[in-house]
């Protein structure tokens, strides 16, 4: 019964894993964006935490939660591409996942590591939710998350991962292109900020139906069922926590978005 549970899982990933190779391309993630490359002939996966200037947080394979580069992310494996969480052809991310990815690599360090009881999926999901102990060991389940938190319905590759530099701010010349690509960026965000509020709004929903099923109104509450609902809110209040961290980051971005074009239209026009 475990083969084939272990073996549908493996499967499932793959099969998203697959649907990913054909789609289109980012230019970096947002910090916070979850990540993940092939391994082993593609058939498994290693997901991590992209941390911003080209950084990654990941768990891996001798147990270590260490500091990467993309190069070194995808090292050792057969993966060639980084896909990054995404949305309507944009990366999605949280920084409140980037300070736990940060937070566990300066205060854990090292950890058990077991390729399905203790591995990289259930350390980038812990990153999500704040719950270092987790079941969450294939990378369906990492998607999932991302899903329920980001708002993350797509994974893109990362264009020029290997060879990513951060670029220069000063000295800039600016085109018209740039301002209609900025314009395009500020329309999706705001986009996003819309339905990352609408999803907040459910989520809430989903929270108080929770609350409403409380084991502890039946007259058949045990203590097992107190456990699961415990372990079940705790879970919903910290994916509650991302998202709305999200929609901070996403009104932040905004309005950086919007100085950024004024920025641009005074070049244009001097």
């Amino acid at each position: 019964m475990l083969t084939k549970v272990l073996g549908a899982s493996l499967i499932k990933s793959a099969v998203t894993h697959v649907v990913d190779q054909l789609k289109d391309t980012v230019k970096e993630p947002k910090v916070g964006s979850i990540l993940y490359t092939g391994l082993i002939g593609d058939f498994m996966e290693h997901s991590g935490v992209y941390i911003g200037n080209g950084k990654i947080i990941e768990l891996n394979n001798k147990g270590h939660i260490v500091e990467v580069t993309p190069s070194e992310f995808v090292d050792g494996g057969t993966g060639i591409n980084i896909y990054v969480s995404s949305k309507n052809g944009f990366p999605v991310g949280s920084s409140l996942i980037a300070e736990r990815a940060i937070k566990y690599e300066r205060e854990v360090s090292v950890k058990d590591y077991n390729i399905l009881l203790d591995n990289c999926h259930m350390f980038t999901s812990a990153c999500i939710t704040g719950e270092l102990e987790n079941s969450n060991s294939f990378l369906w389940m990492v998607k999932d998350l991302a899903k329920s938190s980001l708002n993350a319905d797509d994974w893109l590759v990362w264009d020029g991962a290997e060879n990513f530099v951060i670029n220069p701010s000063s000295n800039v010349e600016y085109s018209h292109d740039d301002l209609e690509k900025v314009q395009k960026h500020l329309k999706e965000v705001k986009k996003q900020s819309k339905g990352q509020w609408e999803e907040i709004i459910s989520h809430t929903k989903l929270v108080r139906k929770h609350h409403d099923n409380a084991p502890w109104r039946s007259i058949f509450c045990t203590e097992a069922k107190q456990e699961r609902w415990d372990k079940k809110l705790a879970e919903l209040e910290e994916i509650e926590k991302v998202m709305n961290r999200k929609h901070d980051d996403l009104l932040a971005e905004q309005s950086a978005l919007e100085n950024k074009i004024e920025e641009i239209q005074q070049s244009l026009n001097q």
